[in-house]
């Protein structure tokens, strides 16, 4: 039978169904069943073997075009240039073998291998057994602080309470009972079941077992992480495209101008070397290192702001993130009930410290407080969810129980079970020696108990009046999505003696009424502000009733209403289609399970927007690792921390932002090291080219490419990952999903500075070539005045989204450290002997260096030019 109806049958049909009774399983019985259907284990996730990982990292088309030019390379004997291809690639992929291989654990938390002992009643009697080899039909007893084994019918119960908030997403610990219930329900909704890895709050209780390991609804929720695939991130879609136009362009480009030289009457190996050369200059060998420098540097940098990256890519895709869903309990909300407001037959008065309801409260009360002093935030109560905000509002304003205690001992108690929805404790008063008998539990209860009110002047009776202005006040608070607690007392003969029974709870002095509710953490509203000035649109997806829910959205500051909230049962009705049409307009999806989850993400998806979810529990894993960005919470499940991309280890939603505006900066600086990478390899491409369709000899030689590709690649390329020069990247909205590294406003300023500068120096080539008649000297000038401004220019591509000359050239001192060492390395170049001979370079004469440094000046004027005239809008002014 369907592990989901059995909570629609009498307990009878439940072990006639199972095959089972009261009494237990045989140990024979159980042995076969755990032979047929296993051992009651969670779907395995199956690990990448460590050589699969890092044959992975070749699918990236940038390595293999570094691959075939390394190969061309050495066919050409250039086995120095080889070389330093094949550190290139090994050191890329090294990174991101090691970068893959922490993040594909997602289930190593769920399946681990921690033994875990149950008591099962088998043949009659209660043994202790591992849960692993728990079977279907087991009686499985139940005691606070148990995690349930698996899922049961629960059939005896004692005041059971259980937090199923890691599956379901319930913020209040769930009253169980036994009754079978009818109609299709939501696991939330199903009192009569437990589940595994919920855990029991208060009570005890026992059940059969209904499922086990993979059939067990958290196991279905391991088998949508499973099976969810991990999809590219935007960056890594868009490497591969561009990895992809880059290669088509450099096979055609590299066609035509070998045939064309051949035609003209070179050499056929010289136009072989040439190339090899084209290529060379051509592939931005730098661009791969800088890119995993930068994604590292995002990476640490979010982690002083309390955001820990588990994938490297993540850093830049949180920058594109076009939409936010935020799971309310635990990250919009503290994930623990709190003490609200109070209510007197006066209205609703400020909580003090002499409140006589508050101290009802705290005396009436089981919880146990761990750290008295703290502050608030700091407070550690054990106990159940209504008790601890009780002991903390108390603690925050010096009321402690072991002080009132003092002057009024506890006598006795009558626990609060489902039957009677409330809980008494008895005192004895030191002054006059009465007792008295506070009382705190469900309104409904305490006001049908309760024959007087609590007065400034003492108690009164409780007229028609008074009791429907309770009764309305406990309405419109519920109605708020809050939970309501009554408070109220009663005065007792000190003669009498003995267990407080319920029965003569009758007369209650009510006090008044406190909401409790789970409240919203201090910086989420500042957060959503700062979601929606960067263009994020935020939705709430949440587990708990539609009610709590449009409050908690209300109170953060959306506008809420009938037709951009949807509960799970609405979901269920819908097609893939029409949910891809309604998300566009949906604030809020309340009472939603791990299922519903996934779905609404896919739909987003498929609006081609960005995703980020947000979530704590098991039930939001296959969601967070469908998702574009999975984020979850530090305080949150483990599982749910392996599947996530970040972890907020300071639980703030502020923490998102910050990702964000990281996210947005690491993307700058990947399009600046594009931008200062190929706009070079563009302009030393178009030279060498030109000169051959003009019959010219090459202006500048393979080895002094190489060798200027040594000076801009591995130092000042990657010092661009340390730029934060851009302040107002939140102030932009979400780049498109589609947007390529280098737009056509790009591509534009790129093949107008190419061109523009390509012309000056073959000019500059030309003179030396024609007037002074020397090849070398030609070819080490233009060598030099290249190099040199491929070290000035990069400072003119810092200016992305601003002019340049608005920028502190000095605030990057690792780019000042990298071009004083590219310096270094090219007038070294001219004037050491052993490199003259190395790179075929002859020593310049101070006349010979006014070409350089005016072809450098040049280059930042005709960048910023070059901006203005493509009209760079988007991209700042």
């Amino acid at each position: 039978m369907n592990n989901s109806l059995f909570y629609q049958l009498p307990v009878k049909e439940v072990f006639k169904k199972l095959k089972t009774s009261e009494k237990g399983l045989t140990l024979k019985e159980a042995h076969n069943r755990l032979a047929v259907d296993g051992l009651n284990k969670l779907p395995e996730n199956r690990a990448f073997s460590s050589l699969r990982l890092f044959l992975n990292q070749f699918k990236n088309p940038l390595v293999f075009i570094l691959v075939v030019a390394l190969v061309i390379s050495y066919l050409a004997g250039n086995k120095s240039d080889s070389l330093i291809i094949l550190l290139v690639v090994l050191m890329t992929n090294t990174v991101g073998f090691f970068q893959e291989w922490k993040a594909n654990n997602a289930l190593k938390k769920l399946n681990s291998a921690v033994v875990h002992e149950i008591r099962v009643r088998r043949e009659n009697e209660m043994i202790i057994i591992n849960r692993e080899e728990l079977v279907v039909g087991d009686i499985v007893e139940l005691n606070p602080g148990d995690v349930v084994p698996a899922d049961g019918r629960l059939f005896a119960v004692s005041n059971l309470k259980i937090n199923e908030a890691p599956l379901t997403g319930e913020s209040l610990p769930v009253i169980k009972e036994t009754a079978e219930i009818k109609g299709e329900l939501a696991l939330a909704d199903r009192k009569n079941m437990a589940y595994r890895e919920t855990v029991v709050v208060e009570g005890r209780a026992e059940m059969v077992v209904t499922a086990i390991g993979a059939k067990t609804e958290i196991g279905q929720v391991a088998k949508m992480i499973k099976e969810t695939d991990d999809d590219l991130t935007p960056l890594q879609r868009q490497i591969n495209k561009f990895g992809i136009k880059l290669g088509i362009f450099l096979i055609i480009a590299n066609i035509l101008l070998f045939f064309i030289g051949v035609l003209s009457g070179r050499d056929i190996f010289e136009m072989f070397m040439v190339s090899v050369v084209v290529v060379v200059s051509a592939v931005p060998e730098g661009l791969i290192p800088a890119m995993a420098i930068i994604l590292a540097i995002g990476m640490q940098r979010l982690a002083k702001k309390n955001g820990l990256v588990r994938r490297a890519v993540a850093a830049e895709t949180l920058g594109s993130v076009s939409v936010i869903c935020a799971d309310k309990t635990g990250t919009l909300t503290q994930g623990e009930m709190m003490v609200d407001k109070f209510f007197s037959i006066k209205g609703e008065e400020k909580i003090e410290k002499n409140s006589l309801a508050l101290k009802i409260g705290v005396l009436c009360n089981d919880g146990l407080l761990e750290n008295p002093g703290e502050k608030e935030a700091n407070l550690k109560v054990l106990g159940n969810p209504t008790d601890k905000a009780f002991m903390i509002k108390g603690a925050s304003l010096g009321l402690y129980r072991r002080e009132i205690e003092l002057q009024e001992p506890r006598l006795n108690t009558l626990q609060f079970s489902s039957d009677i929805k409330l809980m008494a404790t008895l005192h004895r008063v030191e002054k006059n020696g009465k007792q008295i008998i506070y009382v705190k539990g469900a309104p409904e209860k305490i006001l049908k108990l309760s024959s007087q009110i609590e007065s400034e002047q003492g108690a009164k009776k409780m007229g028609v009046k008074e009791r429907n202005f309770f009764q309305t006040k406990i309405d419109e608070v519920t109605a708020l999505g809050t939970r309501v607690i009554a408070l109220a007392y009663m005065e007792r003969e000190a003669e009498k003696k003995g267990e407080i029974k319920f029965d003569e709870l009758k007369n209650l002095t009510m006090v008044g009424i406190f909401s409790l509710r789970d409240q919203i953490r201090p910086d989420v509203k500042e957060a959503i502000v700062s979601c929606q000035r960067a263009g994020i649109r935020v939705i709430i997806i949440t587990g708990d009733h539609a009610k709590t829910a449009i409050a908690i959205a209300r109170e953060i500051g959306f506008e809420i209403n009938s037709k951009n909230v949807i509960d799970g049962d609405a979901l269920d009705k819908m097609s893939d289609d029409e949910l891809k049409k309604k998300v566009r307009g949906i604030r809020l999806f309340a009472r939603v399970s791990p299922h519903h989850k996934l779905k609404i993400v896919s739909a987003l998806q498929d609006n081609n927007k960005i995703v980020a979810m947000t979530g704590d529990g098991i039930n939001d894993s296959p969601a967070l690792k469908k998702a574009d960005i999975g984020v979850a919470v530090g305080n949150g499940t483990d599982v749910a921390k392996e599947v996530a991309d970040l972890v907020l280890l300071d639980n703030s939603f502020l923490t998102i932002v910050e990702a964000v505006k990281q996210g947005r900066i690491t993307f700058n600086n990947i399009q600046k090291v594009i931008l200062y990478l190929f706009s070079d390899c563009f302009e030393e491409m178009v030279i060498i080219g030109s000169t051959i369709l003009l019959g010219w000899p090459l202006p500048i030689l393979p080895v002094q490419v190489l060798w200027i590709k040594l000076i801009e690649d591995p130092l000042p390329a990657t010092s661009l990952a340390f730029d934060e020069t851009e302040n107002n990247v939140m102030r932009e909205k979400p780049r498109s999903k589609n947007q390529t590294f280098l737009p056509t406003s790009l591509q534009k300023v790129i093949a107008f500075y190419a061109i523009v500068m390509d012309v000056i120096a073959l000019a500059i080539f030309y003179f030396y070539w024609q007037t002074i008649g020397d090849v070398d000297l030609a070819r080490s000038v233009m060598f030099v005045t290249i190099g040199m401004s491929t070290l000035v220019y990069i400072y003119a591509v810092r200016g992305l989204k601003q002019s340049v000359f608005k920028i502190n050239p000095f605030s990057n001192r690792y780019l000042v450290y990298a071009t004083l060492i590219g310096f270094v390395l090219l007038i070294s170049s001219v004037y050491l002997p052993f490199l003259n001979n190395l790179l075929s370079t002859k020593p310049l004469a101070l006349f010979d260096w006014i070409f350089p440094f005016g072809y450098s000046i040049a280059s930042i004027l005709v960048f910023e030019l070059g901006k203005k005239l493509a009209h760079w809008n988007e991209y700042g002014k």
